[in-house]
């Protein structure tokens, strides 16, 4: 399966004011049966704001994203997952 990801990285200053600063760090990507059982879970080294990545899965992928149990400080962790669509 492909998957696409974007990511950026903000630093907030003592005022709350946030800029974007460099990527470069190891971050989960995932991909999860129906169960959310992980049918792949490793590191990555992401240092772009859009990065592809071709994953092999042993079973039928359901959701897959970067940084899908939201181990790191998101201010929208919704959006670190999406539903697999098929692709025929």
């Amino acid at each position: 399966m492909k998957l696409r990801v974007a990511a950026r990285k903000l630093k907030a200053s003592e005022q709350g004011d946030e800029q974007e600063v460099p990527l470069a760090d190891w971050i989960d990507i995932g991909v999860f049966d129906a169960k959310e059982k992980p049918l792949y879970l490793r590191k990555h080294k992401i240092e772009r704001n859009q990065q592809e990545f071709t994953l092999l899965v042993d079973a039928i992928p359901v959701k897959a994203g970067i940084d899908p149990w939201n181990k790191l400080i998101d201010r929208s962790p919704d959006d670190n997952t999406i539903k697999v669509e098929r692709q025929q």
